[in-house]
């Protein structure tokens, strides 16, 4: 349907430029007075005439056209093959003046295309003229056939990038549970060691966190207020563990109902803190949390007390650099994540723009 479409514009507009494209001067002597006057005569002068012409020329077009599409551009353009591309163009081009020649010879052609009773068809003047037609037109349709293969191209590298990130970040999601499970488990196995009385309690918040990590968590975004509920009853959890040893401050502060964020996205900050600053080896432990939240940016700060002992591990955990790869993949050019590392202070700023 488009293709008859531009063929019917096509043949509008040449009709309308080619009304008086032929000109034709015929000398006349006046007897009387021996005057030469010099008469012009336009062809094809009405619109009719001029469709007429066009529509004579038009097969040899629409073989060199479809030849450049189905077959050039296909097999060479488009495969980087730019020499035999054009080698192609020359023979198409020469091939189509032939044919459009040989059945101009069997076509009714109106009589000014005739000149001394010769065909004008034959003639290399016209063979060139022709030619260059048909450039123009293999110019109009092979720009239109190259955007719209660049632009099916580009969408189809979306929909394959799009579907290689939807497929990267659902792994990434998967190395969260198991991963924070793990974390989860160990925690509940000191309080099962010591015989503590706050296990069936522990039990309780992990069987909450379960429940969001393995349904809520699915989803594409979740409220960041329940982000951060998760987190208080994670670290309601771990102080189970650790009591008195281990200070905790969080300060929350902002518009926290305007934000919704991809679930356990903050988490694993907090997770890494636990694992690193608050083991067993490093005695006293201390742990801030800051979470700042305006309508266009969230600034989120976890800082913790670190033992000499752990200072390789913790800025390079599997936590860490999964949670890398999901801002690179989620957030592209709206976040800034700094990993700050100095005595015995270990501090994760994340900043993300909406």
């Amino acid at each position: 349907m488009l293709h008859l479409a531009f063929w019917l514009l096509y043949l509008l507009v040449q009709s309308l430029v080619y009304m008086n494209f032929y000109e034709f001067e015929t000398i006349k002597v006046v007897q009387e007075t021996g005057e030469e006057i010099v008469e012009r005569t336009v062809f094809p002068n009405t619109f009719l005439i001029s469709m007429w012409v066009q529509l004579v020329e038009l097969p040899g077009k629409l073989l060199a056209v479809y030849l450049h599409l189905w077959i050039l551009l296909e097999a060479y353009l488009f495969r980087q093959q730019i020499g035999r591309y054009f080698l192609g163009l020359a023979l198409v081009l020469l091939f189509a003046n032939f044919m459009q020649s040989f059945l101009l010879l069997f076509l009714p052609v109106p009589r000014f295309m005739y000149d001394n009773q010769v065909p004008q068809f034959i003639s290399a003047t016209r063979s060139l003229q022709y030619i260059f037609t048909c450039i123009a037109v293999l110019g109009v349709t092979g720009a239109l056939e190259v955007l719209r293969h660049y632009y099916q191209e580009l969408t189809r590298r979306q929909e394959v990038e799009k579907q290689h990130v939807a497929t990267e970040l659902q792994l990434l999601k998967a190395q969260i549970h198991p991963h924070f499970f793990f974390n989860t488990l160990n925690s509940l196995y000191g309080l099962a060691l010591e015989n503590s009385e706050h296990t069936p309690a522990s039990i309780l918040r992990l069987s909450e966190l379960m429940n969001f990590v393995l349904y809520e968590a699915k989803a594409k975004d979740v409220p960041l207020q329940r982000e951060v509920e998760i987190i208080e009853d994670y670290i309601a959890l771990e102080k189970l563990r650790y009591g008195e040893r281990v200070q905790v401050a969080i300060n929350k502060n902002g518009a926290l109902a305007e934000w919704r964020i991809p679930g356990l996205l903050l988490l694993p900050f907090v997770e890494n803190a636990f694992k690193h600053g608050v083991s067993p080896e490093t005695g006293q432990a201390w742990l801030n949390i800051s979470l700042q939240a305006e309508p266009k940016q969230l600034k989120w700060v976890v800082e913790n007390s670190i033992g000499h002992s752990t200072r390789p591990e913790q800025s390079s955990g599997l936590g860490l650099e999964n949670v890398r790869r999901r801002l690179e993949l989620l957030y592209p050019g709206q976040h800034r994540l700094e990993i700050l590392e100095e005595e015995d202070v270990f501090m994760v700023v994340l900043e993300l723009k909406q």
